[in-house]
C-alpha cells in the first residue's frame, strides 16, 4: 500500500484557521508539514527572533538577516518540506511567504488547493493556476480525495 501523501500547508502566522487545518488533515490520515512546528521541540521561525525591530527594516537589512543562523535554519525546514511534499494547500488569508510557497508547488507541477474558510478574501486571478477552492474542511478533504491525493 502506498504511503500517505505529504501535504504542505501554507499560511500566515496570523491565520487562526491554520492549526485546525493541520489537525483535521492529520486526523484524516495525511502526513502534514506544519511550519509552526517543523520539528520536535521547534516552534517555528519568527523574524523577531532575529531582531525585535524587524518590521522597520530596509530591504538591505532584510537581505543581511537572510544570513542569520535562525533564518537559514527556518528556511531550510520549509524548503525541504516544499521539495518533499506531494501537494500544497494554501489556507487563506495568507501573506507573501505562503504565496511564494504555493507558487513553488504550482511551478513544480504539484497538486495545489485553496482553502478559504472566510467569506471575504482578496480576489486573485492567478489562483486559477491552482486546483479548486474549498470553503470548509469536508470540501477540502473531498477535493484532495477527488484529485488523487492519497491518505
Amino acid at each position: 500500500m502506498p504511503s500517505p501523501s505529504y501535504i504542505y500547508v501554507a499560511s500566515s502566522w496570523k491565520n487562526t484557521h491554520q492549526p485546525n487545518v493541520v489537525e483535521c488533515l492529520r486526523l484524516a490520515g495525511y502526513t502534514v508539514y506544519d511550519y509552526r512546528h517543523p520539528a520536535p521541540d521547534n516552534d517555528g521561525f519568527f523574524w523577531r527572533q532575529v531582531d525585535p525591530n524587524w518590521e522597520s527594516w530596509s530591504p538591505r537589512q532584510m537581505m543581511e538577516a537572510f544570513k542569520h543562523p535562525l533564518t537559514i535554519s527556518g528556511f531550510g525546514y520549509d524548503m525541504a518540506a516544499l521539495k518533499a511534499c506531494d501537494a500544497c494547500v494554501i489556507c487563506l488569508p495568507s501573506g507573501n511567504d505562503a504565496h511564494l510557497e504555493l507558487g513553488y508547488c504550482v511551478g513544480a507541477g504539484k497538486p495545489t488547493f485553496i482553502y478559504a474558510p472566510e467569506m471575504r478574501i482578496k480576489a486573485g486571478m492567478m489562483y486559477k493556476m491552482c486546483g479548486p477552492l474549498a470553503t470548509d474542511m469536508i470540501g477540502l478533504l473531498n477535493l484532495l480525495h477527488d484529485h488523487g491525493v492519497r491518505k
